[in-house]
């Protein structure tokens, strides 16, 4: 598997979550920091250029940098969950839903298509997680302003009913 393929797994979960992670390179198979890890500019720029080199779509968003793993150095990459799944290295789209990357089966590529067509709402049809209550004006609401805003596309809406 090359960095590309690696670099596309994290993003989608087949399994609902949330995607995204990160990669540390510099750590073995135990999970056991390595001695002489490149941490040179030149070896952060040619991991960064990975999103650009035209192998990887949709293009992703991550971030490359030196980090400490158990007090050694190593290069963090940090990939973010794509929210239009599911990414392509080369053709292949590949997943990690355990502790191992492997080529999405159609199932797992059915998924995430489903996840895809999920998130092609116009922007305000989509439930926002993360707003509660709270954020609501409800002395906006309360006021009728909202009603008479869309009073008149309701009544559109009525005639041509009838």
């Amino acid at each position: 598997m090359t960095r590309s393929a690696a670099l596309c797994a994290p993003w989608p979960t087949t399994r609902g979550g949330h995607g995204g992670g990160d990669i540390l390179i510099g750590v073995d198979d135990n999970g056991c920091p390595v001695d002489e890890v490149d941490l040179s500019d030149r070896e952060l720029l040619q991991l960064t250029e990975l999103r650009d080199d035209g192998r990887i779509l949709d293009r992703p968003s991550l971030t490359v940098e030196r980090a400490l793993f158990l007090g050694k150095p190593v290069i963090r990459i940090r990939v973010t969950a794509c929210a239009t799944p599911p990414v392509r290295c080369e053709g292949v789209v590949w997943v990690r839903p355990d502790p191992t990357t492997r080529r999405a089966s159609r199932e797992d590529e059915r998924v995430l298509a489903e996840r895809r067509r999920s998130l092609d709402t116009p922007f305000d049809s989509r439930p926002l997680p993360c707003a509660g209550l709270d954020d609501l004006d409800l002395e906006l609401v309360g006021s009728g302003a909202t009603t008479s805003i869309a009073s008149p596309i309701i009544e559109t809406l009525l005639r041509r009913r009838r």
